[in-house]
């Protein structure tokens, strides 16, 4: 009998069309499951599927990424050091 690792390895692609968009590959023991995050806030529910879904939409062709940053870190790095010199201040 063989037993599967129950290992999950995650990957992050950023969504050529739509950057605040980040999709989310979690390879499973029995196969894939996608998540998509927009502005670092979870969008739905996620989906179960196969690897050849996954590449006949084309996310494994986008830029890899670390992760996803929740929205109130992007909004940290749009406003620069500006913002951050505001928020020590406070």
């Amino acid at each position: 009998m063989r037993i599967r690792s129950l290992t999950v390895k995650r990957e992050f692609y950023r969504d050529r069309y739509n950057q605040n968009k980040v999709w989310e590959v979690a390879r499973l023991a029995g196969g894939y499951y996608l998540r998509q995050y927009v502005k670092g806030q979870q969008f739905g529910t996620g989906l179960r599927t196969s690897r050849k879904f996954i590449e006949s939409i084309g996310i494994f062709e986008f830029e890899k990424v670390g992760g996803i940053l929740p929205a109130t870190m992007g909004e940290f790095e749009r406003r620069g050091e500006e913002w951050k010199a505001e928020a020590i201040a406070d």
